[in-house]
């Protein structure tokens, strides 16, 4: 892009902030705003949940702003029932929680409530709840944010993990969210799951070879045949690893 492509994306920041701030209540500016603050954050491959880094510039044109946290708070709560709005938040809000200064402004627009609010009501949405794990699981990775996490924080991702197994990136940010929170350790494990625990869903998910969406039984010890599609097998691989290990000895 060159030393103008980079001021330009900078300037493309500057304004989709600007202007989602100052028509809040647009719902169709909020979704193309927020789509488009995603995209930019964390790059195309972040859709197919892939974990792109956000580029030098770009970082620092958000590190550097005060009200980024505000603003997409204040977007994902006028336009609750908006899956796009809700969905590229809860990826900007993951992005964020990387950026030095940003968890206590993280922390005093409650992100983590507004992230479960979401997950909430998109439950049956594969790109909210994806996207719910992912800021679960790096809000859990930042101390001042993981001590914000509501415990009902793992209830919900072994629920997403439980009724939307089918989909690829729900069960890699799922399994990377169940490692992150677990390490929180004490209620953080609890959850009102219907396999009892986290490490009961992983079992159903992965070693029993059912999808727990619809209960269809196949052979047994025959992993989830749409996890081994999986374009995102390495990411995915990593999340189970991550969040089955914790559960090795048997101690969940």
């Amino acid at each position: 892009q060159g030393g103008g492509g980079a001021v330009r994306l900078v300037m493309g920041v500057d304004l989709l902030f600007k202007a989602l701030r100052r028509h809040p209540g647009i719902e169709e500016l909020a979704e193309r705003g927020c789509a488009a603050l995603w995209h930019l954050s964390c790059g195309a491959e972040r859709h197919a949940g892939g974990l792109a880094g956000v580029e030098p510039d770009l970082q620092a044109q958000f590190g550097a702003r005060s009200d980024a946290e505000s603003t997409i708070a204040l977007a994902m709560r006028r336009h609750p029932a908006s899956r796009v709005v809700q969905e590229a938040g809860c990826a900007l809000f993951a992005t964020l929680s990387s950026i030095a200064d940003s968890a206590e402004r993280l922390r005093s627009v409650e992100a983590s409530h507004v992230v479960l609010a979401a997950m909430i009501r998109h439950e049956r949405d594969t790109g909210v709840q994806a996207e719910g794990c992912g800021a679960l699981a790096a809000f859990g990775s930042v101390p001042r944010l993981a001590e914000s996490i509501p415990t009902e924080g793992m209830n919900r991702v072994v629920r997403a993990l439980e009724a939307l197994s089918a989909d690829a990136g729900v069960v890699t940010h799922a399994c990377l969210a169940i490692a992150s929170l677990a390490e929180l350790g004490g209620e953080g494990r609890s959850t009102e799951s219907s396999s009892g625990t986290p490490r009961g869903v992983l079992l159903t998910v992965f070693a029993d070879g059912r999808n727990p969406s619809d209960q269809t039984p196949v052979d047994a010890g025959t992993p989830n045949v749409n996890m081994l599609t999986s374009p995102n097998v390495n990411m995915l691989t990593f999340g189970v690893t991550q969040s089955t290990r914790l559960w090795a000895d048997g101690n969940a």
